[in-house]
Formats: C-alpha cells, structure tokens, sequence
C-alpha cells in the first residue's frame, strides 16, 4: 500500500512503522490522526504503548483526533464479544472469519486511553463497516495538557 500511495504522492513523506516505537523524535508534531487505529490494534497494551507514543511526539497542547468504533448491543455482535472473551482476555475483541482480530471499544476505555489530553469534542455516531453492517463509533478530539 505504501508503494502505491508513493506513486501518487511523491512530495509525502511516508513511514511504515510500529505503532507501539514511532520512530520520530519527542515534541515532532502539532497534531496526530488515527483513524480506525485503535480498532486493528485489539490489545490494551498495544493501544497503552500507542498513547504513550502519541504523547510523547506531540509538542505541548498538541491535538488528537481519533475515530473509531464502539461497543455495539445487537446480538450478532454481542455473541462474538462472549464468543471470544475468553479467549483474548477482553470483552470486545473478537476474530473475523478472514483470521483478522479487532476490537470494539467501551467509552471508559477511551477515556482512559485519553486520560492524558482534555477532550475539546467528542461524538458518537452509527458507521457503515468494510461489511456493510452498521456499528457504534466516534470521533475524539482532545488537546495535550
């Protein structure tokens, strides 16, 4: 993908990176943007690590926008949140019939992870998935204290 998006944006600068080590210096950026990051990462010591990345590359009262999903209540959904919760240790991680897992998120879990950042916005609203299923989501945006 990133080979691609290099064809078509040659003046970007692109990294492929682990979330949980950037490799930027501290204090490197004004704002960070993650989009559906948190659902592809379905361990909290992934997401944790990732936070701790995020603040350390911000500059002082930098922003985070964040957009991602939630925790859904129709029954196909919850029946795979119980399916797997044994299994990955956590309510809201779930494996999709292609090997992938993802996680769904409570709203306590997101102000924890955002514990560090005052909110500024945040909103919950209903997306169309890759699935074409609806799912609970929001969007985020908080200011480095």
């Amino acid at each position: 993908m990133l080979r691609q998006c290099r064809q078509f944006t040659p003046h970007l600068t692109l990294v492929q990176a682990d979330a949980e080590t950037l490799p930027f210096s501290d204090d490197s950026f004004d704002a960070v943007l993650l989009f559906a990051l948190l659902t592809s990462m379905p361990m909290e010591n992934q997401q944790r690590a990732l936070f701790s990345e995020v603040q350390r590359i911000l500059r002082g009262a930098g922003l985070v926008y964040i957009s991602d999903l939630l925790l859904n209540i129709d029954r196909r959904n919850v029946d795979r949140y119980e399916r797997f919760a044994e299994q990955f240790g956590a309510y809201g991680i779930f494996q999709l019939p292609e090997g992938v897992r993802v996680r769904h998120h409570t709203e306590e879990w997101i102000r924890f992870l955002t514990a560090a950042f005052d909110c500024i916005a945040y909103e919950r609203f209903t997306v169309k998935t890759m699935n074409g299923h609806s799912s609970a989501a929001f969007q985020y945006l908080g200011r480095l204290r």
